[in-house]
């Protein structure tokens, strides 16, 4: 990873309209890449693409809490019996071409569930993770699509805490059984899942 300029960005638009909810289901491999762009700055942003979707973070604490969320869908994962195998999936050159774009101003909220899926042909019924972040929901099909992107935040909060000022307030481990999430915001267990409360 290199110190990089960010791209300058145009003047924004008036809004036309408001995007409340984009879905992304991760099944098999995953690929992505960790950028940095005006590091040790208070313009510094880290950059996760995965995908068709690249998520920018303006602080470390959003990075250490999408993080920890995804650490709260393994904890969903392992609970919950029958997820489905999913075959491998290879991603050519144009799928990492980002098509959703979401900066993060500040630091999102959370929560996960166990839902259930039924194959077309088979009638097979399988479990899955739905983890809501901010209005992201990823279906998490699969402890290989898990775990890559896993490696992914990892590396995506560990340069978090090297390009932001703060970055050195935020360097606990989120995957960690005693972390908690920010003080305003907490996780109640109901069932099956998690739902945030304040």
């Amino acid at each position: 990873m290199t110190k990089k300029t960010a791209p300058q960005i145009a003047p924004h638009a008036p809004r036309a309209g408001i995007i409340t909810d984009i879905t992304f289901t991760l099944a098999g491999e995953q690929r992505g890449t960790v950028d940095g762009f005006n590091i040790g700055t208070y313009e510094a942003r880290v950059v996760l693409r995965l995908g068709k979707l690249r998520m920018t973070f303006t602080s470390a604490q959003q990075a250490q809490h999408v993080r920890g969320y995804f650490a709260m869908a393994r904890q969903g994962m392992l609970l919950a019996p029958q997820f489905a195998p999913m075959p491998r999936v290879e991603l050519d050159e144009h799928t990492q071409t980002s098509i959703v774009a979401v900066e993060w101003v500040a630091t999102p909220t959370g929560s996960a569930s166990i839902e259930q899926f039924r194959n077309p042909r088979s009638g097979k019924v399988s479990n899955y993770v739905a983890l809501r972040i901010g209005n992201l929901t990823f279906r998490i099909l699969d402890r290989i699509a898990l775990d890559r992107v896993t490696e992914l935040l990892a590396k995506t909060h560990g340069l978090a805490c090297v390009a932001f000022p703060s970055g050195e307030e935020f360097t606990v481990d989120p995957t960690a059984a005693d972390w908690h999430e920010r003080k305003d915001v907490r996780f109640a267990r109901m069932g099956t899942g998690w739902v945030p409360t304040r």
